[in-house]
């Protein structure tokens, strides 16, 4: 039951409600909303921006061999361990990140395996004009699609291919890992 008096709502209880119609908040609640609030404002501002500048007591996650992501907390005794993840892109700010980089990771090596398997091998021979083949995606296509070159060696993450079919043949038989590759899932 809504009551109004002197123009102000208040419930049955006879707390005043805001233009929702709900409880307002005590002067103590919204002293303790805004505490909380420079509590995470703070312990943001005091995050590390880049995995490359971590303090004593800064927390990151790794990549372990068998894959699983674990947390480590970067202080004077695992400097040394922690700088050498660091150094081989083997740490990371945030468990997503390092979850991200681990199924990019199984799904390159997935392709690479399905590319060995399969004599889809390729060492380019830049000194010959001799075409070699590339995996793409295009946004604007919203699709994979194989390029051609001769002389440009650009750094890729998959090999060049010696045809445009092997190429072919790897979009079609690893688009799933692909698309962990191409980030777009």
């Amino acid at each position: 039951m809504l009551i109004i008096a002197n123009n102000i709502p208040y419930d049955k209880t006879w707390t005043i409600l805001n233009f929702n119609n709900k409880p307002m908040k005590t002067l103590q609640q919204l002293e303790q909303e805004v505490l909380d609030l420079q509590t995470q404002i703070n312990e943001f501002k005091n995050k590390p921006k880049s995995i490359w500048y971590l303090k004593d007591g800064d927390y990151c996650f790794c990549i372990e061999d068998n894959g699983r992501v674990i947390p480590g907390r970067y202080d004077s005794e695992s400097v040394v361990i922690y700088n050498q993840r660091i150094n081989q892109g083997n740490a990371f700010l945030t468990e997503e990140e390092a979850e991200k980089e681990r199924d990019r990771r199984f799904a390159l090596s997935r392709i690479k395996k399905y590319i060995f398997e399969n004599n889809l091998e390729f060492e380019p021979n830049w000194k010959n004009k001799e075409y070699k083949y590339a995996i793409y995606y295009g946004y604007d296509i919203n699709s994979f699609f194989i390029d051609s070159c001769r002389v440009g060696n650009e750094l890729l993450l998959l090999p060049y291919f010696e045809t445009f079919e092997y190429a072919k043949k790897v979009i079609k038989n690893c688009e799933a890992d692909l698309k962990i590759l191409f980030n777009l899932n």
